[in-house]
Order: structure tokens, then sequence, then C-alpha cells
């Protein structure tokens, strides 16, 4: 939903929850309105929670001789750049079944993951992307996928 469909979500919730809430404290059930207003105050919370984490981006820049990630959510809180040369994209396989892959891109001792939002196979088919990407440069050495095995 969009930001303005939450909000009147939240205010439908809010109304009809302080009219029950109203409603039992007029006929002396008063300790019912403080719980209200606290699942209400927790609902924004959440929903506010659930607003910027669906409004994170990653944005990875493929130049001539380096790649930089950018992550954030309304501007980029973190910039890694790495040396194209060097720079190789790693798979990591999780240990246990039911739990996400995830997926690196490291250089020189330094690492970042990308795409924690993706689901495996989205992180297999960017994971090649990637390396098709590391390799069309005809300077470079091409960059291939490392598959690991998470420890």
């Amino acid at each position: 939903m969009s930001w303005q469909g939450n909000c009147l979500f939240f205010i439908s919730l809010l109304l009809i929850s302080t009219g029950i809430a109203g409603f039992f404290a007029w006929h002396g059930l008063w300790l019912v309105a403080p719980f209200s207003g606290l699942e209400m105050l927790l609902l924004a919370v959440a929903l506010y929670f659930c607003r910027r984490k669906i409004r994170h981006k990653e944005t990875i820049t493929i130049h001539h001789n380096e790649i930089v990630v950018c992550a954030g959510v309304d501007k980029p809180d973190t910039i890694c750049t790495f040396p194209k040369v060097w720079a190789r994209v790693v798979l990591s396989h999780a240990p246990l079944r039911g739990y996400p892959d995830r997926l690196w891109i490291r250089s020189h001792g330094r690492q970042v993951e990308i795409g924690a939002c993706l689901n495996n196979e989205e992180k297999s088919r960017l994971a090649k992307r990637l390396e098709e990407s590391f390799r069309n440069d005809r300077f470079a050495q091409p960059a291939p996928i490392v598959h690991q095995a998470a420890q």
C-alpha cells in the first residue's frame, strides 16, 4: 500500500478502536482505554518501520575500473567502492534449509552484502548478471561467482 493508504488504514483502525474503548469506558471498564491506546501506538510504530524497510534501496554502479555500491533509505547511508579488476561476486549458501542465501561483493578483505531482500532465485540471477557485467570490460580479468557454504 502507499503511505496514504497506510495512513487511511491506521486512521480507520484508530477510530474503531477509540469507539470500542469509549464504549467500554462509558460502561465502567475504563482500563480498556490505555491498552487500546498502547495498541494503536505500537501499530503506528510498526507501520513506520515497515515503510522505512520497503523504501530501502541498493544501487550498484559498474564503471570502467570500479564498482560502487550505495545503500540507504532516501539517500545513500553507505557507499562502498571496489576496484573492478579485483572484485568478486560470492554467493554463500545457507547452512540450514529454509534460510536465505547471501550475496556479497568482495575485494581486498572488504565485503558488502547486496540483495538481502531478494529470494534465492533472484540472488542467483543477480550474481550471474553481475558476473557478466564484470567480464564485459576487455581490460579486466573475469570475475567468477564463488559459491560458498555458510559457516
